[in-house]
């Protein structure tokens, strides 16, 4: 019941246009920047004995996805080492070592608390601002859920000025 009084009350008053969402990305153009991403694949191993001789394979085998399926104790071993689309510190900064790649690059082997890794540079995705059709729900939400709360702030003062309140202070005791 309390969900259908807001609703009734706060809920239906607000409303966005496309020139608030439009003033919005423009006033906070900062927000939308993306950093330059790059997606990788990895092989984790024990040991690097174990690194050096998957090393030597993805010489001879070219195929690093299968390599990794079939050597690497990762979680993400089953979708060959994929570890999708990250940005510099998003991951351990040992993962670092596969920006100064070029694509299609294959790393040495890198020692992390994890294990023994290779990489492998898949996709590289320059940094940028993210347009506004990418943002525009977003914005939306968000100028929405500003509105609701002035517009429910403002329905409790305006309740609370018609409204008289007695106190009984001697019930209170």
């Amino acid at each position: 019941m309390i969900e259908k009084l807001l609703s009734r009350e706060v809920d239906r008053h607000v409303s966005i246009s496309a020139p608030e969402v439009r003033r919005y990305y423009q006033a906070h153009a900062g927000e939308f920047e993306k950093p330059e991403q790059v997606r990788a694949r990895q092989i984790v191993v024990s040991t690097e004995a174990e690194a050096e001789k998957a090393l030597d394979l993805l010489r001879n085998q070219p195929d690093f996805a299968k390599v990794a399926r079939e050597r690497s104790t990762a979680p993400e071993a089953v979708k060959g080492g994929d570890l999708g689309y990250f940005a510099m510190g998003e991951m351990p900064a040992e993962f670092n070592v596969v920006f100064g790649l070029s694509r299609g690059g294959i790393s040495g082997v890198v020692k992390s608390p994890y294990g023994y890794h290779i990489f492998k540079l898949e996709d590289r995705r320059p940094a940028g601002k993210r347009s506004i059709e990418e943002v525009w729900k977003d914005i939306d939400d968000r100028l929405r859920r500003e509105k609701q709360e002035n517009k429910f702030k403002q329905w409790m003062k305006e309740l609370r000025s018609r409204t008289k309140f007695e106190v009984n202070y001697q019930a209170l005791e």
